[in-house]
């Protein structure tokens, strides 16, 4: 469910902490298919 609240936001407004777990998340993340989405998620904004 974050992860669709997080699809929908500007990435502009996210600021740096958020940022940060996103990344550390997606490296983290031990289920695949949520792996893929952050992965995903990070693609399409640009980080």
């Amino acid at each position: 469910m974050a992860i669709k609240a997080l699809e929908g936001w500007n990435v502009a407004s996210w600021g740096e902490r958020l940022v940060e777990a996103v990344t550390r998340l997606s490296e983290v993340e031990p289920e695949d298919s949520v792996k893929e989405r952050l992965h995903k998620l990070r693609e399409a904004k640009g980080l």
